[in-house]
């Protein structure tokens, strides 16, 4: 994908929320609010879609949390960013408040690495967190080849490097956040099988009679569904 195309898909994101934003409000004013949330907070390319749609099929109302159109506008600058972590990401928890979904995944990376689930785990005392992990290498051959066109691309050999470090300390740093607290924080290796059981048992929900979704892997991987 090129990089105009990058530009143009930032664009629609944008601009081409109107679906979305019927949704938030009947969300918003039809649905009780359902305690605790479920924060989904792996980085990019580890089955985050894939927890998405499972996450549904449970029966949580679950959005992407970038698609909350009126917070989009966070994303482009270093500077927005400073900004968000200077009010302690406030911004992004009010309009978590204001819309009444039970579960949020897709958080951006720059959020992740920022000190944005230490705010919502404040903000929402007793909520559960999960954590989507994948083979480093692996997430680092996915992530350069998804974004290769993209302004964050990891097509160097050093920013390969980095990609591949921030990924480790990031899931370090979360595992050493919730160390005392186990009954909040799942990890979970979707890409490598994990599915309904370890799933659903932190959630307290039976299992259902189908296969976990499978979403955005290869087709090798796909034939070969985990049935748990």
């Amino acid at each position: 994908m090129t990089s105009w195309r990058w530009r143009f898909l930032v664009f629609l994101m944008k601009h081409s929320n109107s679906y979305l934003e019927l949704h938030h409000f009947l969300i918003t004013h039809l649905r009780e609010e359902h305690t605790p949330k479920v924060f989904c907070i792996g980085q990019a390319k580890t089955g985050t879609s894939s927890l998405y749609s499972a996450l549904n099929t449970l029966g949580y109302r679950t959005v992407r949390l970038f698609k909350i159109g009126a917070l989009w506008h966070a994303y482009p600058t270093e500077d927005s960013v400073q900004i968000l972590i200077q009010q302690h990401w406030q911004p992004y928890i009010d309009e978590i408040k204001r819309h009444h979904y039970d579960a949020f995944t897709d958080f951006l990376s720059s959020m992740n690495r920022r000190g944005f689930y230490e705010a919502l785990d404040q903000a929402f005392p007793g909520s559960k967190f999960i954590l989507t992990l994948r083979n480093p290498e692996s997430y680092v051959r996915s992530f350069r080849n998804f974004f290769s066109e993209a302004p964050w691309n990891a097509n160097s050999e050093i920013d390969s490097n980095k990609v591949l470090l921030e990924f480790e300390r990031y899931n370090r740093r979360v595992q050493d956040y919730f160390k005392d607290r186990p009954q909040q924080l799942l990890t979970i290796n979707i890409i490598a099988g994990d599915g309904w059981a370890p799933l659903c048992s932190f959630l307290n929900k039976p299992i259902p009679n189908k296969l976990f979704p499978r979403k955005n892997v290869s087709k090798a991987r796909k034939s070969k569904p985990k049935n748990e």
